[in-house]
């Protein structure tokens, strides 16, 4: 419909910064009311003004800029707050972060190592980088009570940055390493959905290729290492697809024959005349043997390879 708000209009009268500071709720003492006005007002106008005018370079500053104010909100706000201020800033994520912004991300990487230079994430200045730095330091005490939201959101932001994660392996990592350790923290399973989220949308932006990489299986360490990421197996065995059959002869056959000529796979007889532990050693292997092999439908689901691979089929 016909709009008489333009862009500039926007900016100037509901995103301009005095504005926002001067109209902005105490986020000490908070009448819940108007943080959750104020929040949706700045929100719908930073969406109104990128609908109007997606080519406005502004969008750069301002996406990171909203997006601090309203998690501001969060550590002394009650859950009816805090799911309102997630629910706005999902929206910006979902609505504003477009391949300008991860472009601009990429960019700033690439010039990284071609420099030889290791940047850290709070060192990194693009708009991208900004808002992952917001939500992943907001993983602290303060924001504890709603961890669940946070995480979400940055289940979200990996999800919405894509194939561009490739590009952005180092910041990947730092984000599915920090989801995995929700993960494996047995007093926070609460949080283990949202956490296991964040890990399942990397694998869908990554791939299992470089996935693996960041988060190895570790198959090849000791009978109960925490190191080895046996809770990965029911992640790739169901969200793996539309991937290259070759990965898993050239990376989990090896893996599949070391345990085979090593005999770690028992036989009914053998396995009853062993001693407890050794029996629980003997299991186990059997037991990752099985595990890699039931991923091997999913990498022949819909495979992306079959030309190259298997010719003779794909003929």
């Amino acid at each position: 419909k016909p709009t008489p708000f333009t862009s500039d209009m926007i900016l100037e009268r509901f995103l301009n910064k005095n504005f926002i500071e001067t109209m902005k709720p105490s986020t000490i003492q908070q009448d819940k009311i108007a943080v959750i006005k104020f929040s949706k007002m700045i929100t719908k106008s930073l969406l109104l003004m990128y609908e109007l005018n997606r080519e406005m370079k502004v969008r750069f500053e301002y996406v990171p800029y909203i997006i601090q104010i309203l998690l501001d909100f969060i550590p002394n706000g009650e859950e009816d707050t805090y799911s309102n201020v997630s629910e706005c800033v999902e929206s910006i994520i979902m609505k504003c972060i477009d391949d300008d912004i991860i472009n601009l991300a990429i960019s700033e990487e690439e010039r990284n190592k071609e420099k030889d230079v290791i940047i850290t994430l709070e060192e990194k200045k693009s708009p991208l980088f900004v808002v992952i730095k917001l939500l992943m330091n907001s993983l602290n005490y303060q924001y504890q009570h709603c961890w669940g939201y946070i995480l979400l959101l940055i289940a979200q932001l990996v999800k919405k940055i894509g194939r561009g994660a490739k590009k952005l392996i180092s910041t990947m990592q730092l984000i599915l390493t920090s989801a995995e350790d929700i993960v494996l923290d047995e007093t926070q399973q609460g949080l283990r959905n949202e956490a296991l989220q964040i890990i399942i949308y990397g694998l869908g932006s990554l791939k299992a290729f470089d996935f693996l990489k960041i988060l190895p299986l570790n198959l090849n360490l000791n009978v109960g290492d925490k190191n080895k990421r046996l809770y990965l197996f029911p992640v790739l065995k169901k969200h793996i697809h539309h991937y290259q059959i070759e990965y898993f002869g050239r990376i989990l056959m090896p893996i599949l024959d070391n345990i085979k000529n090593l005999r770690i796979i028992p036989t009914i007889e053998k396995n009853a005349s062993s001693d407890f532990s050794e029996s629980k050693e003997l299991n186990h292997h059997n037991h990752v043997y099985q595990s890699v092999w039931s991923l091997f439908p999913s990498f022949c689901l819909y495979p992306n390879d079959i030309q190259a691979s298997f010719p003779k089929i794909a003929r």
